[in-house]
């Protein structure tokens, strides 16, 4: 079957299986969605695909994308005459359901698609990315970083607003280097996210650091299972541990080196940083049939390390194109988390920016459209090859293929600054500027809760910067772990203490052999008063 057959077909069930809801989960699938009738403007969709579930969850970034799509509406000079929004859709972080969902989204009769956000998770964001560009779509993701999504010819419409993840692997050089560690070893999800960051790993690390990986993880739901109960998960000698995983492998990972106390201070467990909050916590891992308690799972947890890749926050009190600095945003994101119930996401700033950048990239297209007197007929049923334009005037027509390349090269050519830092897209649509971030699994002394700590960062140079005066005191004060190499120690004394030790050995040998060579020959002569006395003292003098 070709990929027209399937795409054919897919959107055939779609269409006739109407199951699209006015909610996702507890929320409008549409937003805003109370809009005042005196809001004359003509509604433009951003086709929204989250994960309210799977290996990664991303739904609590609604309250950032919520906050942008407020301020993008308020501002006279953005999308003149239209109103952006959202149709929120929940991928279910498996590839399956998101391209159900994404030609439940195209086929939608009253929302013409004008671009996707999303798809939530590695699963479902590369087979979206892989269909979205038969149809001109524009897609971003505000939250994958698998190095397969840079291969352009693929994904010829995709743009990441995260840095490949192939750039992690730095980070263990500098960590391998700052601490003397020679040996790490790698316990990789068979995904390739991680399974690319592990061979990279392998190369950039420097002579004589030794980087093994026992078995990777299969994606059968019973491998990581089986490992733990033969008792091999971790089948090494070494001592720093890089757990690749996703949470729900990550979560029995970390209950199993408890049970075999793998953890601090003897162990470094180094993990990935864009878990949930409080994801440790068995009361939030329901289903997974963990084997630990909240505080043996804290007890594994302290001290390890966790990295990711992530974009360079600006200083915190410039104000970004979208008129908030980055403490503003924080401030409202606050509120609006508050109010949707929502727990803080680390995602959330880059969703915010997505929507700003795919504003930018529509506005400049209603200019190029606008003087040559060209509009948006939002209320057709358009985006589709037999609709009608989705541009056109009473005397002429723009086919909707050449107005969604407009919009992709207009996303392609972006540059502003964001409330992520300066944002811009190399020639295969991946984010330019990062840094990877280092925190530390810590008690907090006031709420005597586990949480994570930044300590510091390590630049695009492998420059690593510690934050608040940290040091190798405060990350290690029981000292630096050992990483399980064999250690050889040598001995050392002064050169005078030694050549008298080999002047004085001689005598009292000598001496020794006297003193016994009179005990021997005056045995019988004399009447000891505490036997036993003569042969101590000459043992003395041998020592």
């Amino acid at each position: 079957m070709s990929l027209s057959d399937v795409v054919t077909f897919l959107a055939i069930f779609v269409f006739f299986s109407g199951h699209a809801s006015k909610q996702v989960g507890d929320f409008d699938s549409i937003y805003p969605s109370n809009v005042s009738l005196s809001d004359t403007r003509s509604p433009l969709t951003i086709a929204l695909m989250m994960s309210f579930s799977g290996d990664y969850v991303t739904y609590n970034s609604l309250s950032g994308i919520q906050i942008a799509l407020d301020l993008i509406n308020e501002n006279s000079s953005l999308l003149p005459g239209y109103r952006l929004q959202y149709k929120l859709t929940d991928s279910q972080c498996n590839e399956t359901t998101a391209l159900t969902m994404l030609f439940d989204a195209y086929l939608s009769p009253r929302l013409p698609i004008v671009g996707l956000v999303g798809s939530g998770c590695e699963a479902a964001t590369i087979p979206t990315a892989k269909i979205s560009q038969f149809y001109g779509l524009t897609q971003v993701s505000s939250d994958s970083s698998t190095p397969e999504l840079e291969d352009r010819n693929a994904y010829k419409m995709f743009f990441q607003m995260l840095p490949n993840e192939a750039l992690l692997p730095s980070v263990f050089k500098v960590l391998f280097n700052k601490f003397g560690w020679k040996k790490l070893y790698t316990i990789a999800e068979d995904s390739k996210l991680f399974t690319a960051v592990m061979d990279g790993t392998k190369k950039v690390l420097p002579p004589g650091i030794t980087s093994s990986v026992y078995s990777t993880i299969q994606s059968s739901p019973n491998s990581l299972d089986s490992l733990i109960s033969q008792g091999m998960l971790f089948n090494t000698d070494s001592r720093i541990i890089e757990l690749a995983m996703y949470q729900p492998d990550a979560l029995k990972a970390v209950c199993q080196a408890y049970h075999q106390k793998k953890y601090a201070p003897q162990y470094v467990l180094i993990l990935r940083d864009w878990y949930g909050p409080q994801w440790w916590d068995p009361a939030n891992a329901k289903g997974y049939n963990l084997s630990c308690t909240r505080e043996q799972m804290e007890v594994a947890l302290y001290g390890a390390l966790a990295v990711a890749l992530n974009t360079e926050i600006l200083n915190s009190d410039e104000i970004t194109v979208s008129g908030l600095s980055f403490n503003q945003y924080k401030e409202e994101y606050g509120k609006r988390a508050a109010k949707l119930g929502l727990d803080p996401n680390r995602d959330d700033p880059n969703y915010f920016d997505s929507f700003w950048a795919f504003a930018l990239a529509i506005n400049k297209t209603l200019q190029d459209l606008h003087r040559n007197q060209f509009f948006i007929n939002a209320t057709s049923n358009s985006f589709r090859n037999v609709a009608p334009p989705l541009f056109f005037t009473a005397n002429n027509t723009v086919s909707n293929d050449v107005i969604m390349e407009q919009i992709f090269q207009h996303m392609s050519n972006t540059s502003f600054t964001g409330i992520t830092g300066d944002i811009s897209f190399n020639q295969n649509g991946i984010r330019r500027s990062y840094v990877i971030d280092i925190e530390q699994y810590r008690f907090n002394t006031t709420s005597n809760t586990l949480e994570l700590e930044y300590i510091g960062q390590v630049l695009p140079n492998e420059t690593l910067i510690l934050f608040n005066g940290e040091n190798t005191t405060s990350i290690f004060p029981y000292g630096i772990p050992s990483d399980g190499s064999a250690i050889n120690v040598t001995h050392s004394i002064e050169i005078g203490l030694t050549s008298v030790m080999y002047i004085l050995a001689p005598v009292g040998i000598a001496g020794a052999i006297a003193c016994f060579a009179f005990i021997v020959i005056f045995r019988h002569k004399r009447q000891e008063e505490q036997p036993g006395s003569s042969v101590a003292l000459c043992v003395n003098v041998s020592i």
